[in-house]
């Protein structure tokens, strides 16, 4: 489980790291999951849980400006039992039992 943790604190950053190289392309313009795929910014695998353990998802705003990204075990307690929450001001981790992890701004 803290393999996963780890590896999914990689990928986070990775995420983060994605949206930076995606923006500089696209007039400052954030990228969904689909889009960091195709521009290779990030792996293809992300989109299942069959390699990380995890649900991962990078939601952008309607208009591209701001974003951000979640990641929840696959199977509470065997595959992980942080959930993260990702965004412009880094990344934060709890145990939700497996739910997304809600973050109020």
């Amino acid at each position: 489980i803290n393999a996963h943790h780890n590896d999914v604190q990689d990928m986070m950053t990775r995420i983060s790291l994605a949206q930076v190289f995606y923006a500089q392309g696209h007039n400052g313009l954030f990228g969904n999951t689909a889009e960091l795929i195709a521009a290779g910014a990030i792996p293809k695998d992300i989109e299942g849980v069959e390699t990380t353990g995890y649900r991962f998802q990078i939601v952008r705003s309607a208009d591209g400006k701001s974003w951000y990204a979640t990641a929840e075990p696959a199977q509470y307690e065997r595959t992980g039992r942080l959930s993260f929450y990702l965004d412009a001001s880094g990344v934060r981790s709890a145990d939700t039992g497996g739910k997304p992890l809600v973050v109020k701004n």
